[in-house]
């Protein structure tokens, strides 16, 4: 069947329209070299995103001390996070990598990695609330570093500075009509208690009511208060 100058026109135009929206829900993957000074949590490098692959060295002179910082921010509660880490140099000393808050605090349960005398490779995966966060590429802690090598491939719902403001305005804009829907189940509670019919029943339901509109505003509180004080 022969097909018309036009009709063609509109299918390329429609597969070329397709394949973009397809690219466009892939993620891009990075692949970064990490930039000095990086040394210390304040001049920490990123944000790193899902699938970027983030790689380093350490000074050749071998110094104490030395570390390398990167951030990542979270936006949504529940969010799991991997890191796949491969030391580069293997010396006869064990090299450590972390997972600390926005403050460089520890995180309690598997948000550490040692790669042992030996060892290449490694792993980090945690679940995370929302926030701001590191991952420390602390080195050797018992001996100088050599111009120790590293690499990162993080996989993850990792978000930007932008996604917390706008999960932030977001949350505030639901607290008025969750507030305005408290405010309706006490109302509701209150004349309940006042029928003289069926009044068990009735303070019973409303009760429940107003428990569910209590429970949705502590929670869209506390998930806004959580993305909120994030700072970049």
């Amino acid at each position: 069947m022969l097909i018309g100058n036009q009709t063609k026109a509109r299918l390329v135009a429609t597969l070329a329209g397709a394949l973009v929206a397809l690219f466009s829900l892939v993620a891009v993957a990075r692949a970064i070299v990490e930039q000095e000074p990086n040394d210390i949590r304040a001049e920490a490098n990123g944000p790193i995103m899902d699938g970027d692959t983030w790689s380093g060295a350490f000074g050749a002179g071998g110094e104490f001390g030395e570390a390398d910082w990167l951030k990542f921010y979270i936006a949504k509660p529940g969010t799991e996070v991997s890191f796949d880490i491969t030391r580069g140099v293997v010396l006869e000393n064990a090299a450590n990598f972390e997972l600390t808050t926005a403050s460089g605090d520890s995180i309690e349960g598997g948000a550490a990695a040692t790669i042992p005398d030996g060892g290449t490779t490694g792993n980090i995966t945690k679940t995370l609330s929302p926030g701001k966060y590191h991952f420390w590429v602390v080195g050797i802690t018992d001996g100088p570093d050599f111009g120790m090598t590293w690499q990162i491939e993080a996989h993850g719902d990792f978000a930007t500075f932008a996604d917390i403001q706008a999960a932030c305005s977001s949350g505030k804009a639901k607290l008025p009509n969750l507030s305005q829907a408290v405010a309706s189940a006490k109302k509701a509670l209150n004349k309940a208690k006042k029928r003289k019919k069926g009044k068990a029943a009735a303070v019973k339901k409303a009760k429940a009511r107003l428990a569910r509109a209590n429970k949705a505003l502590a929670s869209a509180k506390s998930s806004s208060a959580a993305v909120c004080v994030v700072e970049q």
